[in-house]
């Protein structure tokens, strides 16, 4: 198999004869968030949680109102990173939005391309967010179980199903292994962590 030159660009799929690689950097919505924790919506916009909110001054008005805030949220206190680091000039939402459609652009592409072929293709997808609740880290504490809003997003599986010619889907980001049948998908959080790799090998 003779493979083309490394594409560093993720608006282009990697293509070698029947095999074909998408990729995205994928982003959050919020979907994985725990409805349980009790906590509205602004606070994971500011990515930070109610307790953190009373600690940290410039966030104390996130706490107004407070009627909707349960006494469980206020005693987790956490916050994510991103919030102080990324600076996106638009919503967590959005920006989400507008990787989704370069990445169903790359898959209606490829599709439109397997339809004009005799080739029966078979697409790898690479996020770095997950795209699927089942790959989730188990719940630990409070704490982390706040941060699952920030690792991945409900429309990016969703948008993986609908393109049947995929048949595997592998993630990071959690730097928690984990491995789920979704529909015709084989999704793999492949777990690895700054100090220590991972790797998986499959059959195409």
């Amino acid at each position: 198999m003779l493979l083309p030159e490394a594409n560093t660009d993720e608006t282009e799929p990697f293509v070698a004869d029947s095999i074909a690689i998408v990729g995205t950097l994928g982003w959050y919505d919020y979907s994985f968030a725990q409805p349980d924790l009790g906590i509205p919506v602004r606070f994971y916009q500011k990515k930070v949680s109610p307790g953190a909110a009373a600690y940290f001054s410039a966030h104390a008005a996130l706490l107004n109102p407070s009627d909707d805030i349960s006494l469980k949220a206020m005693e987790i206190v956490a916050r994510w990173n991103d919030g102080r680091f990324v600076r996106l000039h638009r919503s967590d939402e959005q920006f989400l939005s507008e990787l989704l459609t370069k990445l169903r652009g790359q898959l209606n592409e490829l599709t439109d391309n397997l339809h004009r072929s005799t080739q029966d293709m078979r697409i790898v997808a690479a996020t770095h967010h997950l795209p699927f609740r089942e790959l989730l880290p188990p719940s630990h504490s409070a704490q982390w179980d706040f941060t699952k809003a920030y690792l991945g997003s409900e429309k990016l599986g969703q948008l993986l199903n609908d393109f049947p010619h995929i048949t595997h889907a592998f993630c990071g980001h959690s730097h928690f292994p984990a491995r789920a049948r979704i529909g015709h998908i084989d999704a793999i959080n492949i777990g690895a962590g700054y100090r220590q790799k991972a790797f998986k090998t499959i059959t195409l």
